[in-house]
């Protein structure tokens, strides 16, 4: 018998979130598992959690016909992150403010995804695309064995 493990939203926390106590966090435990008990916040301190949901097939199908990694990840988040907290952007003018949620757009058969103006107004580094966008696609694929 063929399965596959439907996952409610998961709220993720990237390993390099300087929240985190690294001394008792199980990051493994946690990607293995997506549960958020495996995360040690330090204490008076705030992770930034982008909540991401798994693909659909045709969205797993066009993220993967994408070759650039840091372009896959990109457009994986485009279609998998539902909404983030506590992830603050420099402003041109030096200030400090939290990211607006995403703005998604119908994107025909594949479904709604954020938008291309918003991707640019999030400024998120190669490791943070990586690591969500891994984490996307990690979550999207079979969980289950094969039988």
């Amino acid at each position: 018998m063929l399965k596959r493990k439907v996952l409610d939203p998961v709220r993720l926390v990237l390993p390099f979130d300087s929240a985190l106590d690294d001394k008792t966090t199980d990051y493994p435990k946690f990607r293995e598992t997506w549960d958020p008990k495996f995360l040690v916040v330090k204490a008076g301190e705030q992770p930034t959690v982008f909540v991401i949901n798994q693909l659909t097939h045709r969205q797993r199908q066009r993220v993967s016909a994408v070759q650039e990694p840091s372009e896959r990840a990109a457009l994986a988040i485009r279609y998998g992150l539902l909404s983030v907290e506590s992830y603050a952007i420099e402003k041109p003018d030096g200030s400090m403010a939290l990211l607006e949620q995403p703005k998604r757009a119908d994107h025909g058969l594949l479904g709604d995804c954020i938008t291309e103006e918003w991707m640019e107004s999030a400024r998120f580094l190669t490791d943070e695309l990586i690591g969500i966008g891994g984490a996307i696609l990690l979550m999207s694929e079979a969980r289950a064995p094969l039988s």
